[in-house]
Parts: C-alpha cells; sequence; structure tokens
C-alpha cells in the first residue's frame, strides 16, 4: 500500500536578541504549529524543535548538491505579516546566527511523518532585509546565508610577489606551472623512533 505525502520545509533560525542572549524561531510550511525531531545541523544529534505554522515561509531557495569549496549565498523569503517574523525583524539582531533547513516528508492525512525530516541547508546569516512592497503586494523579510562562511575569510599567511622579491631572489611560486596534485593523507600518525 502507498501512503499519499507531501514534502514539508522546515526552516529554524538561531539568533540573537537585543542583549545579544541567544534566541530560536521555527518555521514550516504547513497548517499550525507542530513539534518534530531533525538532526541538528553541528552536532548531528536528533533534537526536538517547535515549528510555528500558518504560512510564515514565502520563498526557500533553490540549491544545487556539487562537489567543492564553493560559498553560496542563499535567500529566505519570509512573510512580513506573520507576528512572529515582524517581531523577528523589529527586535531581533540576525547577522551572525545560522539557518538550518529541513526537508521532510508528512502523510497528507496530516497523521505523522514518513520519516525524520533531513538537513538540506546549513549557513550564517549574513544580512535581512524588510520589504514594506507597494500597496496590495506582500510584505517581505528576507534572510540572505552563506554556505561554508569559513570560505570567506582570508589567508593572512598570503604574500604578493612584490612581497616575495625581497627575500633573497625568491620568486614565490615562479615554477607552478609545473606543479602537480598529490593526495595527502593525514593519518593515521605513527610516531618515528629515535637512532
Amino acid at each position: 500500500m502507498t501512503v499519499a505525502r507531501i514534502r514539508r520545509v522546515l526552516v529554524w533560525l538561531n539568533i540573537f536578541d537585543g542583549a545579544g542572549d541567544p534566541a530560536t524561531f521555527g518555521f514550516w510550511n504547513g497548517d499550525g504549529p507542530v513539534t518534530v525531531t531533525v538532526p541538528a545541523a553541528v552536532s548531528g544529534s536528533s533534537v526536538s524543535r517547535s515549528y510555528a505554522g500558518d504560512q510564515g515561509l514565502l520563498e526557500v531557495p533553490r540549491f544545487t548538491y556539487a562537489a567543492g569549496l564553493n560559498q553560496d549565498s542563499h535567500d529566505l523569503k519570509l512573510d512580513l505579516t506573520h507576528s512572529a517574523i515582524a517581531t523577528i525583524a523589529g527586535s531581533y539582531q540576525l547577522r551572525g546566527g545560522t539557518v538550518e533547513i529541513h526537508r521532510g516528508w508528512r502523510e497528507v492525512d496530516g497523521s505523522g511523518w514518513t520519516a525524520t525530516p533531513e538537513l538540506m541547508l546549513y549557513g550564517v546569516i549574513d544580512e535581512a532585509k524588510r520589504d514594506l512592497g507597494a500597496a496590495g503586494s506582500e510584505a517581505s523579510f528576507t534572510v540572505t546565508f552563506l554556505t561554508n562562511p569559513h570560505l570567506g575569510h582570508s589567508l593572512s599567511a598570503m604574500k604578493s610577489d612584490q612581497t616575495q622579491r625581497q627575500r633573497s631572489g625568491d620568486r614565490f611560486r615562479r615554477y607552478s606551472a609545473r606543479a602537480i596534485d598529490m593526495p595527502v593523507s593525514l593519518g593515521p600518525f605513527e610516531k618515528k623512533k629515535r637512532r
């Protein structure tokens, strides 16, 4: 027997209140509040979370799974007329907080989840903007977040060619066209014996 199911998206915000203390909010694209167990993004352990429904989500970003070290920016669009989202927009600090987006399948009759929702996206919030829209259009609150945020930091050990020239004729990667890729193993480590 095949069970009819519908895809549901759960969004969890880890942000800060006016005093800088952590605060959490959850929204999903279903009706009414729901409590569900999901895997936490950082620890991977199962946690029980409560999500508010009632159409708080307007648009969830599309994304592509890809290998590599890309830093991607995503926009999450929330409904500013939703009371909890209006409170977040007016009273909370989002920059530096995190976003977790899970996807799960729920039975159409609302009797339960067909499996534990899985983590689809995790990122650090870069900015948040209100868009009150023109008369007659929807008011939204857009949260922009970055996946792989650690890739945005500059490497302080990098030196320019000009700096390297000052060191006894060292031309810093002058022959880099002849370099090859080499696999590097980081373990297991064995302690070498001294002679």
